[in-house]
């Protein structure tokens, strides 16, 4: 798709997810260039689109505007060699498609994307882990980068930090998802991931952070896993409730016996969770697992 176009996408105020997906599609399957979504009557976008009153009046007599900030857009991204991709482009993340009921419908990359097609996992926990906890996950990220795993985690979660440490440590490359535009400022200004990394971002490039950004993030980086091992969470939590949306999908998710206590955790031991200790020996647990576009592919669904 044309890029320009999809940048406008994310130019439109209150345009979410879920509508911008709705217009991609729509232009897909009519076969229509997707630049003569913002010719539309204000009447094709409330009926046809279904679109809120605010987005249309932005969209109707703001048209020249909208353009104006994609061109500026595309710039930016392009001096920082960052890539924009819809579910409709053969290099989308086949795991976002089989996992999620709306695929991200706008992604922005920057990095090595071959990172996407090793096998891959994640350490996970609530906010607020114990120091226990954070030994534990630690010991997990470094155990599982020695199986062969390439990480996925993020920034500004104790869990998550720790896993992009281990990766350092190691001198592995991870894949790092924002809950945050690609673009946006950060509080630790001076840190960014490292060239052999990837960064992947869904919100418009230069949003801050909020609360609910927070959740969708941790639903992207498990639907980028193939393994999951889950440290403290706190029952009915967002981490809980992805954890067994997981199992459900039949995806691998380990906890550690020792901590099965946490009745969290025994739910989803009794769920179908496998028992992990990480002192054990680099795949003497987790076992050797296939390809995981020969495993994803099989299960991708239509846009």
């Amino acid at each position: 798709m044309d890029p320009i176009s999809c940048l406008m996408m994310h130019c439109v105020p209150y345009l979410g997810e879920r509508a911008i997906f709705r217009i991609l599609q729509s232009s897909i399957q009519e076969g229509a260039a997707l630049e003569n979504f913002f010719r539309q009557s204000q009447d094709a976008y409330e009926q046809k689109y279904g679109l809120r009153r605010r987005s249309v009046d932005y969209l109707f007599h703001g048209r020249h505007l909208i353009h104006q900030q994609a061109l500026q857009l595309f710039e930016e991204l392009g001096l920082r060699d960052i890539k924009i991709l819809t579910p409709w482009d053969t290099d989308y993340p086949e795991r976002f498609l089989s996992t999620l009921e709306i695929p991200p419908p706008l992604l922005y990359l920057r990095g090595d994307e071959t990172l996407l097609s090793r096998p891959t996992a994640a350490v996970v926990g609530s906010t607020g882990i114990s120091p226990e906890g954070l030994s534990y996950a630690l010991a997990a990220a470094r155990t599982l980068i020695a199986a062969g795993y390439t990480l996925v985690t993020s920034r500004y979660r104790s869990v998550y930090n720790l896993s992009y440490q281990a990766g350092l440590e190691s001198a592995r490359p991870v894949i790092v998802v924002w809950d945050r535009g690609i673009l946006a400022e950060r509080a630790d200004s001076q840190w960014s991931p490292k060239s052999s990394d990837l960064e992947l971002s869904v919100f418009r490039p230069h949003d801050a952070w909020i609360g609910h950004k927070s959740a969708r993030r941790d639903q992207l980086i498990f639907a980028l896993s193939d393994v999951v091992v889950a440290v403290e969470l706190r029952p009915g939590g967002k981490i809980d409730r992805e954890s067994r949306r997981f199992l459900r999908l039949g995806r691998r998710v380990l906890t550690a016996t020792e901590r099965g206590s946490d009745s969290s955790l025994r739910h989803l031991l009794n769920a179908g969770a496998e028992p992990f200790d990480p002192t054990d020996l680099p795949g003497s647990l987790l076992g050797v697992l296939g390809g995981p576009k020969d495993r994803i592919k099989s299960s991708s669904r239509k846009l």
